[in-house]
């Protein structure tokens, strides 16, 4: 801060610089607001409770108060503006989504008058201001890594007994209660197997008493993952596997330390030949793994059986991108694409461009997740570590996960931006 002054002997005016100290952010009370209200929201046991985001949202509206009460509020606003400008393709991308779904909400289904609608637009963009406020902040994102962890280790510990206790129980409930399920659901199963690798990075980076924490609940959060019977979960796990040993063996050519990936490679390998003479044989994934094996058998069974066939995710994507290929510009509409009767209702990355266009929204979550992988591959040719491996890893398994099911454009979603998202300003270094 620059402060004038005069000296009093020869009454000369100067200036000089001053430090004011500032509240680091991941010590706000906003910022421990903000994350206890994702967490609220992200956690499947509390937010039933809470019934989803009427009771996250005033949680958010607090913690905005207090964002502009307290002293370091400017100073955050302004490295806050830096993010921004360091990010504006995504943040572009972001803005230009939720304009999107609130446009077409407004149009089709009258936003302003239907508050469940508003609530969870408003959720979006509680999302996409957290990803930016706080995933650039490396301390933010860390606390924000391990309270995700443990948390995610605290249902997993809730409910992986209910799990295996009545197995197929998962699949029942998400259709009785619409996914609103205090064990969790679908969505939040593929969530935490698209971040395995990223809690299993984190616990390594701890030490002591903390670092055997994360890793139990890292494990506790794998099983609890897989178990609830269905496919998309168990073929993240896969798909994450197989990436992170082709990327692991490259590095033994490329990298700096050959003989870490030598051992990667051999430990990788080693849990492969264990899962599949082992782990894939267990009653409780039995209904999961014969998904899986008529996918591979049969790609347009999108993993039914021949009885359920027309039921199968490539024929529902199908339905979507006709509704994308008549509008291509600004989609079908219908507000939603949630029970939207243009849609078929099974795949983000379809759904998106069938209910919005490549103008009104869809092409944006799309550019968002492309921009990712893009930048994922940027960080793994600069760095070629196992922290870059993990973040193109997950960058693909979100690929993935939102061609085959409706996962992308949640609060969810914009908070794993802000655990995963390898912000620019680190790439330009």
């Amino acid at each position: 801060m620059l402060r004038s002054f005069v000296n009093k002997q020869t009454g000369i005016q100067g200036s000089l610089y001053t430090t004011r100290r500032y509240t680091p952010l991941q010590n706000t009370i906003s910022f421990r607001l903000f994350l206890l209200s994702s967490i609220a929201l992200y956690t499947p046991v509390i937010s039933v409770t809470m019934r989803g985001y009427l009771g996250y949202l005033p949680l958010v509206l607090i913690a905005f108060l207090a964002l502009i009460m307290e002293r370091a509020s400017h100073y955050n606003f302004q490295m806050f503006i830096q993010t921004v400008r360091h990010n504006k393709l995504y943040t572009t991308l972001a803005i230009w989504y939720f304009l999107g779904v609130v446009l077409n909400q407004y149009y089709y289904l009258g936003l302003l008058s239907n508050w469940r609608l508003l609530l969870s637009s408003m959720g979006i963009l509680f999302g996409i201001f957290f990803s930016l406020y706080y995933g650039y902040n490396p301390n933010c994102r860390r606390i924000t890594q391990i309270i995700i962890i443990l948390f995610s280790g605290f249902q997993a510990s809730f409910s992986t007994n209910t799990l295996l206790s009545q197995i197929g129980i998962a699949r029942n409930m998400w259709l009785q209660s619409y996914g609103a399920w205090i064990h969790g659901n679908q969505a939040f199963y593929s969530i935490i197997a698209l971040m395995i690798p990223v809690f299993f990075w984190r616990a390594s980076l701890e030490k002591g008493f903390l670092k055997l924490l994360l890793y139990l609940a890292s494990i506790l959060s794998l099983i609890y993952s897989v178990i609830g019977t269905f496919g998309t979960p168990i073929g993240i796990i896969i798909i994450h596997i197989i990436c992170i040993t082709i990327l692991s063996f490259v590095l033994i050519f490329l990298g700096k330390r050959k003989f870490r990936s030598i051992a990667y490679v051999g430990f990788l390998i080693l849990i492969m030949y264990w899962g599949q003479k082992y782990v894939l044989q267990l009653q409780v994934l039995e209904d999961a793994i014969s998904r899986i094996e008529n996918v591979i058998e049969d790609p347009r069974s999108g993993g039914y059986s021949q009885e359920l066939v027309s039921q199968s995710r490539w024929y529902l994507a199908q339905k979507s991108f006709i509704s994308f290929w008549s509008n291509p510009l600004l989609g079908a509409g219908g507000g939603t694409t949630q029970n939207n009767p243009n849609l078929g209702g099974h795949s983000s990355f379809f759904d998106s461009l069938g209910a919005y266009g490549l103008l009104g929204g869809g092409g944006a979550i799309i550019g968002i997740v492309l921009l990712m992988i893009f930048q994922g591959t940027i960080y793994f040719l600069r760095q070629r570590n196992m922290h870059s491996i993990i973040v193109f890893s997950t960058s693909i398994s979100l690929l993935a996960m939102g061609i085959a099911n409706p996962y992308w454009g949640s609060t969810d979603f914009f908070l794993i931006m802000s655990i995963l998202f390898p912000f620019s300003q680190e790439l330009k270094k």
